[in-house]
């Protein structure tokens, strides 16, 4: 065998194993359409599925008056799940939103492209200290505004139009993971 077969026998073998891999750690999730999309709103295209690739966690959220609220989320805490989030999603059935948290500060912007729920995200920093929220309208045309927050940020939370001020997530209030919904 010439060094140039065994080159491309070489390559071959490793473009084979790393399919094999891929097929074995995949859950058979679909990508996301848009992996370059950036954080925001996404999940998957048959709310059935859900929650997929994503993991759950309990968060609390103490408002401004002290009163707080529990609430079981769906977790976006890798990039491409934050890429994904809840993008084709109709009914987010049993989990009240999506929590996506990131390893360091940010200040990117949330958008809503293929996301058919209109939506509302408040944004808390490092200490879980509320930044600033916003509506985000669904977005049909494609041409989607991103909806940023007022400072840097560590945590979002997304919940379905309005559901904000029941959670008590606005000026002055806290949001911190819990741990396991209680499934």
């Amino acid at each position: 065998m010439t060094a140039r077969a065994r080159g491309r026998a070489t390559a071959l073998g490793v473009a084979l194993l790393a399919g094999v891999l891929l097929a074995a750690c995949s859950d058979g999730a679909d990508a996301p359409d848009d992996p370059g999309a950036g954080a925001g709103a996404g999940a998957t295209a048959d709310p059935g599925a859900l929650p997929g690739p994503f993991g759950q966690t309990l968060v609390e959220i103490v408002a401004a008056d002290g009163t707080a609220e529990e609430v079981c989320l769906l977790w976006a805490d890798t990039e491409p799940l934050r890429q994904r989030g809840l993008m084709g999603v109709t009914d987010l059935g049993e989990w009240g939103g999506m929590l996506f948290s990131f390893p360091e500060d940010v200040s990117g912007g949330f958008w809503m492209k293929d996301t058919p729920l209109p939506l509302s995200i408040a944004f808390f920093d490092a200490s879980g200290r509320f930044v600033s929220a916003t509506d985000m309208p669904t977005c049909p045309d494609g041409d989607c505004p991103l909806h940023g927050a007022a400072a840097p940020y560590r945590l979002a939370l997304e919940v379905p139009d309005g559901g904000l001020g029941p959670l008590g997530a606005g000026p002055g209030s806290t949001l911190r993971v819990a741990g396991d919904c209680p499934r």
